[in-house]
């Protein structure tokens, strides 16, 4: 064996080293290839997952103004109703209610009775004209109070539809409806 047999088979053993280490190289690029490709895929999926983030966060704020939206106006339409309620409640005490009732006891008697939660002074009974008899009435009815008063009609003066009474505190004459 000589030299240039060695140096041949060293030369020999060199390139077989250098095409195994080549060949591993090759497949070590290839992986990296792989792997880059798929931290490409996973780095596009991060930023499409990131995107979908902000537009579900967008979406959610845009949900919170609306129902903050919805809350300011269940408010104010809250509010409005409290004042309608407050301005009906308003009105419905300043509607008539009766002060006095009048019922039938017997024969020419009824009972004037006072049907509100509060005392009432009557001055007068203002229509006394328009019967033939009827007793004056000048007293002050606490609540529920009662009083017997005759009362008479006549074949040419036939008793009023109403007892008219002049109550202090009222401008007005009020009416007291007789049933009969």
């Amino acid at each position: 064996m000589d030299f240039s047999t060695l140096f041949s088979g060293g030369s020999a053993f060199a390139a077989f080293v250098s095409a195994f280490f080549a060949a591993i190289s090759w497949y070590q690029a290839l992986g990296s290839k792989k792997a880059k490709k798929k931290a490409e895929e996973a780095h596009q999926a991060a930023l499409a997952m990131r995107d979908a983030a902000v537009r579900s966060a967008k979406a959610a704020e845009e949900r919170a103004r609306q129902a903050e939206k919805s809350l300011k106006q269940m408010e104010q339409i809250v509010a409005e109703q409290q004042k309608q309620s407050e301005s009906q409640a308003e009105i419905a005490s300043h509607l008539w209610r009766p002060v006095f009732e009048l019922t039938w006891d017997s024969g020419d008697t009824y009972l004037l009775c006072n049907v509100t939660g509060e005392s009432v002074e009557v001055l007068e009974v203002a229509n006394l004209d328009k019967f033939f008899r009827c007793e004056q009435v000048q007293q002050v009815f606490r609540p529920g109070e009662s009083l017997h008063i005759l009362m008479k009609g006549a074949h040419g003066k036939p008793l009023p539809a109403n007892l008219e009474l002049r109550i202090r505190g009222v401008d007005e004459v009020v009416p007291v409806p007789i049933r009969r």
